[in-house]
Parts: C-alpha cells; structure tokens; sequence
C-alpha cells in the first residue's frame, strides 16, 4: 500500500501531462473531445496507483539486488509489451503522447524503486535519506550528471543562438 499511495501522489503531474499532450495532438474522432481528454486523465490516474501497488507487493519477487535494479526491471516489464504492440499493430496513440507514457513509466519505476524499496529497506534498518547517497554512490553520479547536463544545456544553448533550432524540432516532430 506504502507504493500505491507514493505513485498516486506521482499521478498528478502525470495525468496534468497526458490531457495537454492528448489536446494538442487531438485527432476529430466521433466521440466528443472533452470525454477523450477525461479518459485519457482517468487512465492516467488509475494505471500510476496501480503500478505503485503491483511493485510493491511482488517487490521480492522482482529481480535484482537493490530498489534501482527492481524499479529498472519493473519499467521493461511493464513497457515492453506495449511498446512491441504499438510498434507491431499501430495503435492510435501519438507517438508524442506514447513517448511521455514511456519516459513516465521511467521516472515513476525509479522513485518507486528508491522510495519504496530501499528508503523502506534502509528506514528497517535505522538509516534515514543520506544513507541512499552512500548506498548507490549518488555523489559519484551526481557529479558526473552534472557535468553531462552543463554540456548538453551548452550544445543547446549554441543551437538556440544560431538558429538551428527550428530545423531540429522540423526534424524531431514533423
């Protein structure tokens, strides 16, 4: 239950994103546009809790030494079929809206990794917060990340300023 509640408290952002990415990409169908919207926000509401839930009740189950390598696990398990559907029988999501779902599944399988399993398996233990820096060497990662994220924000600074931009966003979302 302590997962589902955590990925209910996820959902919000998440269901925020799929009605804007979902009424941008609108495609006039024969069912009325705000009923769309409600669906897809009701989906969104419905599926993070769930994921939250089966994660932490199969958490032992799940392969891997450490809450980051069970939330990886859990993030291919639960998009690759999907995935291999939309690939295979093209199905009517935008690729845009399809794209979020993926890097949300992501971002939600990871916090409930960190937060679910091993701040719960720590907390057992006596340790608080801190104690995962040093569990998973996040000041290591935090360093180098840091480093990547100054280099990318600089490459696209460069490209912002010599106009190059457009031509990326023509060639990424056409």
């Amino acid at each position: 239950m302590y997962a589902a509640l955590r990925a209910a408290a996820l959902a919000i952002p998440w269901c925020v994103a799929y009605a804007s990415v979902y009424s941008n990409d609108f495609v006039p169908t024969a069912t009325p546009f705000w009923l769309e919207v409600i669906a897809v926000f009701a989906l969104g509401l419905a599926q993070w809790p769930l994921h939250g839930f089966f994660f932490g009740y199969f958490y032992p189950e799940i392969r891997g030494k450490n809450g980051l390598e069970k939330g990886l696990v859990f993030f291919f398990t639960v998009t690759v079929p999907p995935l291999l559907a939309h690939v295979i029988f093209i199905a009517k999501w935008p690729p845009q809206l399809f794209a979020l779902w993926i890097f949300q599944s992501f971002i939600q399988a990871m916090v409930l990794g960190l937060v679910a399993g091993d701040y719960l398996t720590l907390r057992d233990y006596g340790l608080r917060w801190r104690h995962l820096r040093d569990v998973h060497n996040f000041g290591v990662l935090a360093a180098y990340g840091t480093s990547v994220i100054a280099a990318v924000a600089a490459a696209i600074a460069t490209a912002l300023a010599s106009g190059i931009g457009g031509a990326f966003s023509k060639l990424i979302f056409p």
